[in-house]
């Protein structure tokens, strides 16, 4: 079983040359990896709220090694086991005992009523959306080569921008 624990990292540079800098010690000695979707190199996303609804991505709900897809959904619509969030703005990291080998992404708006379906969408759900399909349709899902044995991953979400856009960075830090 993955043990996955969450911090919230400042970016509060450390040392600067008129430029900031936001680098932390522990990740100067690990290779940065691009995850992939669908076997294509994809370190970010965009979230779209526009299409049948005009959705906002209030938050992004995140879990990993969920084992399959539909645990994967199961986890991000309910909130728990193991779903982490992350407000725009703001940055995540998720470490873990054992290699991430996949990581299940989705954009979340709490004011909206689900539309009939999600045509012009990306990657974004209304909160109130029953149907666990819809959910498994419209999240990300990104992997990491086990080779890479990825431990640390580290989500970054933009702020929103006109009104329903937003971009999510991932990055994982290979500790083979």
């Amino acid at each position: 079983m993955t043990t996955v624990t969450v911090s919230q990292k400042s970016n509060m540079p450390f040392m600067t040359d008129g430029a900031v800098h936001a680098v932390f010690p522990s990740e100067i000695q690990r290779s940065l990896v691009d995850p992939t979707i669908s076997s294509a190199v994809t370190p970010e996303i965009e979230i779209d709220g526009v299409g049948t609804g005009t959705l906002s991505p209030h938050l992004i709900r995140i879990t990993a090694n969920p084992g399959d897809a539909t645990n994967a959904a199961t986890r991000l619509q309910a909130g728990y086991p193991e779903c982490f969030w992350c407000q725009p703005g703001e940055a995540v990291e998720i470490t873990s005992d054992s290699a991430i080998t996949e990581l299940y992404i989705i954009g979340v708006d709490y004011d909206t009523t689900a539309p009939a379906n999600y045509t012009g969408n990306a990657y974004i759900i209304s909160r109130d959306d029953a149907d666990l399909s819809d959910w498994q349709t419209n999240m990300a899902s990104f992997a990491f080569s086990s080779a890479d044995d990825v431990r640390r991953v580290r989500i970054e979400m933009s702020a929103v921008f006109n009104t329903s856009y937003a971009r999510v960075k991932v990055m994982g830090f290979s500790y083979a």
